[in-house]
């Protein structure tokens, strides 16, 4: 099956929160609390999507198939202001379930990267839960765990790792 990428537009924001809610689901089940998961609302993402697709600071991109989005990358500005080599950081990339594998999220990560690359070239970071079972991913495309902190999530702290590039040009897509 073949997919593409394209930029987000303001009228994706119910689809990517409905990506986002169904990988929370999924990826984080046994591991966030359960009451969180169920209580998690599209309506109440997608009105936060919308709200954030019409800010410029970030960039995001939709994967689709057959004219549904099935997975999301967001990026933008590092947040924290604490990495000074690492300008750059990937706020959320999400895909379903029964997407992963196939090439689809190294495109996604691909097309920030390169539009990243356009504000100018520095390091690149991204924040996955240790017990995330796709935390890999970022390994496999060349990211190395660079610090630590402790995320609460519904009332339970989450140990959470910043995995990091010293360049754009070295995520490997």
């Amino acid at each position: 099956m073949t997919f593409t990428i394209r930029e987000a537009v303001g009228e994706d924001a119910l689809e990517i929160a409905r990506v986002q809610v169904e990988s929370w689901r999924t990826t984080y089940k046994g591991i966030v609390a359960q009451s969180m998961l169920d209580a998690m609302s599209c309506d109440v993402r997608a009105k936060r999507w919308e709200e954030g697709l019409k800010r410029s600071e970030a960039c995001t991109y939709v994967a689709e198939i057959e004219d549904e989005i099935v997975g999301f990358a967001s990026a933008g500005k590092e947040r924290q202001g604490k990495y000074s080599e690492h300008k750059y950081e990937i706020y959320a990339i999400y895909l379903l379930k029964e997407h992963q594998g196939k090439g689809i999220g190294q495109a996604l990560v691909k097309a920030v990267t390169e539009t990243l690359q356009l504000q100018g070239e520095s390091g690149l970071i991204v924040w996955a839960l240790t017990e995330n079972p796709y935390s890999s991913f970022y390994e496999k495309l060349g990211g190395v765990q660079m610090d630590h902190q402790v995320l609460e999530i519904a009332g339970r702290k989450h140990d959470e790792a910043a995995f990091a590039w010293g360049s754009l040009m070295e995520v490997k897509v």
